[in-house]
């Protein structure tokens, strides 16, 4: 299997920037420029998807998602064996 990432690049399964593909996907909602219902995917390579997409990504590091401030709160000898909720 192969894919498209610019006009000039393919790049064949197996290779490392294969695994690095990301996929967006979505169904077209009433009245869109997709046409209603249809679904909409699309193929970035890495490098491509942050050029494109940069000034609008919002990219959190591991310590930032719930699951990391959760684990982080929790203490076995308070905690006995459950987690603590999560604060939102």
């Amino acid at each position: 299997m192969a894919m498209k990432m610019k006009a000039e690049d393919v790049v064949e399964s197996g290779e490392i920037a294969f695994a690095e593909m990301r996929r967006l996907g979505f169904d077209a909602g009433y009245d869109s420029v997709f046409s209603d219902g249809n679904g909409v995917e699309l193929d970035w390579c890495e490098p491509c998807f942050r050029d494109t997409l940069g000034a609008w990504l919002q990219v959190r590091t591991p310590a930032d998602t719930p699951l990391a401030k959760m684990l982080e709160a929790f203490k076995p000898e308070v905690h006995g064996d459950e987690l603590p909720p999560v604060k939102k």
